[in-house]
């Protein structure tokens, strides 16, 4: 409900945004601004706040006074709101507009452009690096049970830096600040050398290092393998196809269920206070070997990317609640809405979904399914219409408003790839702004080879 001290997440509002923007933007900035307002100067961000009272707290991370009391990605998702918003109105005058910090739950300190929070963020994270050079899990990332000591790094906010430094950077590059976008991919490289020197272990991904420089979630080491860090290097733009190869055939190997992903194997199988929260749930249960949702839509999105439409969209199809419709007395859950996560194989329960509606798992669906699956994304020059289409998929129609203009779009397969704007054909994938501004609705028409054709 967002009421008493849980309050609503920062990290989970800056999220839930990537599907709200395209949906009504004016609110998504307003909102926007609204979470930057939960920043601290120094760049790191309150992990949750109430939404009357509109008081921030450190969330879990005051339970353990040995461990550090901000988390390693929550204003790393602020950066990728705010990109997602300016591609979506090409309003890059957003930057400019200001909110304050806020260093005390009970006082605002100053305010600074929306530039300056973005920058802040990245520069918090580069000051805040381990003994391999990435960035620090502070008290935990986006797994919010993964609690190490101080000092542990953590590979998915290294991945995550390199993922929002790319969409600056290509902000940027689009206003005419080539330096800056320069600086931004410079970052992108140094962060993505320090993780492939530390992260690869030969077989996959790890997921941590210890404040000692023990890796979790390696084949080298504990032999735990995370379904997030073999994702997110591709989406980050960090792995080689070799690597990503390897990575994510052992991914399959050793996560994959006919009802989704596992977030982890193999279960912890007793409470190990070195590692926290993880290790407090039944094999098979929530974090530990569930199968958490959230993480699902990335690994359809890095299957686009690597140019595999056919596994993106069976992986899909296996966490939509509708392919349910059959087993309603094992699934035991609104066969129309996403759970937080599913019992996984370790289970009795196995197929038990619980904590419906409670989950970021929609809003990145919808990034998966629309802007990668479907292709429609926006862009700071046009709108990019580049599907990528199961073999046994014949093609699609869809209506997509963008920047005042309402896109009625039809997908088919033919003999050659092509599109046209009402009759025009145009070169590419990109439907460039010259093409549209003005119109309050176009016809696209795009053509894909047919199924199994270069």
């Amino acid at each position: 409900t967002g009421y008493g001290a849980r309050g609503i997440g920062f990290r989970d509002s800056c999220q839930d945004l990537l599907a709200w923007i395209p949906q009504d933007p004016e609110d998504a900035a307003s909102f926007l601004l609204r979470l930057l307002s939960f920043q601290r100067s120094d760049g790191s961000a309150w992990h949750q706040f109430n939404p009357l009272t509109l008081e921030p707290s450190t969330g879990d991370a005051a339970e353990m006074a040995d461990r550090p009391s901000w988390y390693g990605d929550d204003h790393l998702w602020a950066v990728a709101a705010a990109c997602a918003l300016v591609r979506e109105t090409g309003d890059a005058g957003f930057l400019d507009r200001t909110a304050p910090w806020r260093d005390r739950p009970d006082a605002f300190s100053g305010e600074a452009s929306v530039r300056d929070h973005l920058e802040r963020a990245l520069a918090f994270t580069l000051e805040h690096a381990g003994s391999h050079g990435l960035p620090l899990l502070g008290y935990a990332d986006w797994n919010d049970t993964i609690n190490l000591a101080a000092g542990a790094e953590s590979c998915l906010c290294a991945c995550l830096f390199g993922w929002v430094a790319l969409q600056l950077a290509d902000l940027y590059r689009s206003t005419g600040d080539s330096a800056g976008a320069a600086r931004l991919g410079a970052m992108h490289a140094d962060m993505k050398a320090r993780f492939e020197s530390a992260a690869w272990d030969g077989s996959w991904y790890a997921a941590y290092f210890t404040a000692d420089g023990t890796a979790i979630g390696s084949a080298s080491s504990d032999g735990r393998i995370f379904t997030y860090a073999q994702s997110w290097p591709v989406i980050a733009g960090f792995a080689t196809e070799e690597r990503a190869n390897l990575a994510m055939e052992a991914h399959d190997r050793l996560l994959l269920t006919p009802r989704g992903v596992k977030l982890m194997w193999p279960c912890y199988r007793g409470y190990d206070p070195d590692v926290g929260g993880v290790s407090t749930y039944p094999p098979g249960a929530k974090e530990n070997g569930g199968i958490f949702l959230h993480t699902n839509p990335w690994v359809v999105m890095a299957a686009c990317l690597r140019g595999e439409p056919d596994r993106a969209w069976e992986l899909f199809r296996r966490i939509n609640p509708l392919s349910w419709r059959d087993e309603p007395t094992r699934y035991r859950a609104e066969p129309y809405v996403f759970a937080q996560n599913v019992l996984g194989d370790d289970h009795p329960e196995f197929g038990l979904a619980r904590n419906s509606w409670l989950t970021g798992t929609a809003s990145w669906a919808w990034v998966a399914a629309v802007e990668r699956m479907l292709g429609i994304r926006p862009s700071m020059d046009g709108l990019l219409v580049d599907p990528a289409l199961p073999a046994d998929l014949g093609g699609f129609t869809a209506i997509q408003r963008f920047r005042g203009t309402e896109f009625r779009i039809t997908v088919r397969r033919g003999g050659e790839k092509c599109m046209c704007v009402d009759g025009t054909a145009l070169q590419g994938s990109l439907v460039p702004l010259s093409a549209f501004r003005g119109k309050p609705s176009v016809e696209l028409m795009v053509t894909l080879p047919a199924a199994g054709l270069a």
